[in-house]
């Protein structure tokens, strides 16, 4: 559209220079066509030009977001309050992500009848990779025990509340199925080194690291499709997340009542306790 409007003006401005060259007009005139056809053959010449060069540029495969994740969680809430199709994330606890969700009412309803599909993973409290992020991260293992069981319980708090508004919707035939999304919560067990975080198009990602903090290193933003950096962290999380089917704390998929895995949650936090009295 852009270099319609431009074009347009090259044309308008040749023609105002043609008109000023001719025998029958006054020379004040001459002068004023002169100058407005002379300025806008330039200034809409130099547009396009610009134009073709911003088009050429490659993109940049990914851009630093912030030097330390901690200063992420006001970006998070936003761009989760506005994604529209697809949310993912990937990362050690999600409680943060979870105690959000648990509070958006409009984001569960979207959930239920506006086709948004969110999948969340997080350590497994029972993988023996506990012991090695809490030394990365300078903790104890009991604290990140304490940050998996709030995860999880907020999980279970969320599929409550889900089922509840499923019942709700179902019973005053208020659910479309072509309308409905999907939530689910799964475990890993695989070696915690990279966080992702996913709204639509958008990719926010960093490493874990044995240098320091996973909230005190730096992010990276990728936009999904601009290069291959992008599709290899999707392809990351699509492979975790399927090896990780049998670890589901809730499920809701389009057309089926969400489903809380109860007696799996009773088993980790059994596990988890054991666990804990053990450190």
């Amino acid at each position: 559209m852009n270099r319609t409007i431009n074009i347009i003006g090259i044309l308008a401005g040749v023609i105002f220079i043609l008109f000023a060259n001719l025998s029958f007009v006054n020379e004040f005139v001459s002068s004023l066509l002169m100058a407005l056809g002379t300025g806008l053959f330039a200034a809409c010449f130099v547009n396009i030009i610009l134009q073709v060069c911003k088009e050429k540029e490659p993109e940049e495969p990914m851009k630093l977001l912030t030097n330390e994740r901690i200063d992420l969680t006001k970006f998070y809430r936003k761009s989760r309050s506005q994604v529209r199709h697809h949310h993912d994330l990937l990362s050690i606890a999600v409680a943060g992500a979870l105690k959000d969700i648990s509070k958006d009412d409009h984001l569960l309803d979207r959930i239920l009848r506006d086709r948004l599909k969110v999948r969340l993973l997080f350590l497994n409290p029972l993988s023996g990779f506990v012991r090695q992020r809490a030394a990365e991260d300078q903790m104890t293992v009991a604290d990140v025990y304490k940050e998996l069981s709030a995860s999880i319980a907020l999980a279970v708090e969320i599929g409550g509340k889900l089922k509840a508004r499923y019942a709700e919707l179902k019973k005053s035939k208020l659910l479309n199925e072509a309308d409905e999304g999907s939530f689910e919560v799964r475990l890993y067990d695989g070696c915690p080194y990279l966080t992702i975080f996913r709204a639509d198009d958008e990719i926010v990602w960093g490493l874990y690291t044995a240098e320091k903090r996973g909230v005190n290193s730096a992010a990276f933003r990728s936009k999904k499709g601009d290069s291959a950096l992008s599709g290899q962290l999707e392809g990351h999380f699509n492979v975790i997340w399927e090896r990780s089917r049998s670890a589901c704390i809730v499920r809701y998929l389009e057309q089926n009542a969400p489903v809380v895995f109860d007696g799996f949650v009773e088993h980790l936090n059994a596990e988890i306790a054991r666990l804990s009295s053990q450190n």
